[in-house]
């Protein structure tokens, strides 16, 4: 390609997407372009975050193509927690415009013509270089699968990659871009490279979003801190990076606990009484809870004796 037709090319490319549900995280990063490299341990939250991300983007302007590697998406209640937490027409757009493979092969054959910007997803990447390694070492077939990402963006398309992470990182300690599991052309080909971890010890609910590696963006001093309950996950504020005074625990009510895998809706007070297991006795401490909830802004009236989940940065979930 000659001088003038790449700078004309870079010139009219699309700019980074921001993610609706996650406009902090757009707010550090950018928003999303080029190769998006995700980590975290087994259960940090990576398959949520992504399938959350690409819920929040599908539709006619953005496609997704998504490789479930590890078929989460045969769970029928994943599937029903995590779309709950979506408003209404997602079913829809995502049938529509949302393609989901186990299959590696139909996967690729599918990307390799895919005609409009689309969001590309690998999850995860050490499972599909396993799957490309035909008896090799999988860890080298990580190349291959990274080298395929960076191709793939290269031709305008969104990837994001999910990494497991290295045993040395499991723990406490602030992530590095050394959490990457198996191979550095993961952290290498990443346009953003990030992290999920638990920043507080005993506090499973928090999980914070680092960056640990950036491209032709500056590296950001803040982190994003969320909440997760249940299949939901969200944001609920900036932490900068390095600071620990001034810092809250986000630690869940028993209220709070009550809405866990039902987020998004409006409970009565016998419902959150039943979760709270306040019916036969001590039903005046459960309806002590639910008024103190409401006043801490935790939760908030939808209508006479029912309430809607508040999240801790204040917004209805």
């Amino acid at each position: 390609m000659r001088h003038d037709e790449v700078i004309m090319l870079a010139e009219n490319r699309p700019e980074a997407r921001s993610i609706p549900m996650y406009p902090l995280i757009s707010q550090i990063t950018g928003g999303i372009s080029g190769v998006w490299a995700i980590a975290a341990e087994t259960g940090g939250g990576k398959t949520t975050l992504a399938r959350h991300l690409a819920y929040s983007v599908v539709g006619p302007d953005l496609r997704v193509a998504y490789l479930d590697t590890e078929g989460h998406f045969l769970n029928k209640d994943a599937n029903a927690g995590i779309m709950t937490c979506h408003g209404d027409g997602l079913r829809e757009r995502a049938r529509d415009y949302m393609t989901v493979f186990q299959d590696s092969s139909d996967f690729r054959a599918h990307v390799d013509v895919l005609p409009t910007r689309t969001l590309i997803v690998v999850d995860h990447v050490q499972l599909e270089a396993e799957r490309r390694s035909d008896g090799g070492d999988p860890f080298q077939s990580i190349d291959g699968v990274m080298a395929s990402a960076v191709d793939w963006a290269n031709a305008g398309h969104l990837v994001l990659v999910l990494s497991q992470v290295s045993r040395a990182s499991y723990g406490t300690k602030p992530p590095t871009k050394a959490i990457f599991k198996g191979r550095s052309s993961i952290e290498q080909a990443a346009t953003i490279g990030a992290a999920l971890w638990r920043p507080e010890k005993d506090n499973d609910n928090l999980i914070q979003f680092r960056v640990v590696k950036t491209r032709f963006v500056p590296m950001p001093d803040q982190a994003v801190d969320m909440l997760r309950v249940g299949w939901s996950l969200r944001e609920v504020g900036l932490r900068h990076v390095g600071r620990t005074t001034g810092t809250t625990k986000v630690k869940l009510t028993p209220v709070q606990k009550a809405f866990a895998g039902r987020e998004r809706e409006t409970l009565t007070n016998l419902d959150i009484l039943q979760a709270l297991k306040k019916l036969k006795r001590g039903r005046s401490t459960g309806e002590r809870w639910i008024a103190e909830a409401v006043a801490a802004g935790q939760i908030e009236r939808a209508s006479v004796g029912r309430y809607r989940l508040v999240t801790t940065n204040g917004a209805a979930a």
